[in-house]
């Protein structure tokens, strides 16, 4: 009844311009340097990363369930989501994170609990869909 194990895995698109990405990507990505407005020093992003990734770890060796901390820093909570499901695409509110860590959302069909899928499009809630 408990998870023993787990593989997470992340992507980062640390210095990379859009003016360098593929059209198809560039339409819907962006990097820390495009945001920051400068290049972003990787290894003192990696090194801040892992201890961050390693703090998150000790928690949840203590016990200490990710979910709280997941929902309160989100920047998905209460904006409006575009969601893949391979060929099958969701929209609606973002309503938070079920105990399993499935984001929860209300669609027009009512709330849904998502354990997977790529969030592909996100607006803030009054401006309509996604």
């Amino acid at each position: 009844d408990r998870l023993i194990e787990a593989v997470v895995g992340i992507g980062v698109n640390v210095n990379w311009s859009r003016a360098e990405m593929p059209p198809e990507i560039a339409v819907r990505a962006t990097s820390l340097a495009e945001l920051a407005g400068q290049a972003v020093d990787r290894i003192m992003l990696l090194a801040r990363l892992l201890e961050a990734l390693d703090r998150e770890v000790a928690a949840l060796e203590a016990g200490a369930s990710p979910i709280p901390r997941l929902h309160e820093r989100s920047a998905l909570r209460d904006r409006r989501v575009v969601v893949e499901l391979g060929v099958e695409r969701i929209e609606g509110v973002v309503a938070g994170y079920a105990a399993d860590g499935a984001l929860l959302l209300d669609a027009p069909a009512g709330r849904v609990a998502l354990a997977s899928g790529e969030v592909v499009g996100v607006r803030d809630a009054a401006e309509g869909p996604a």
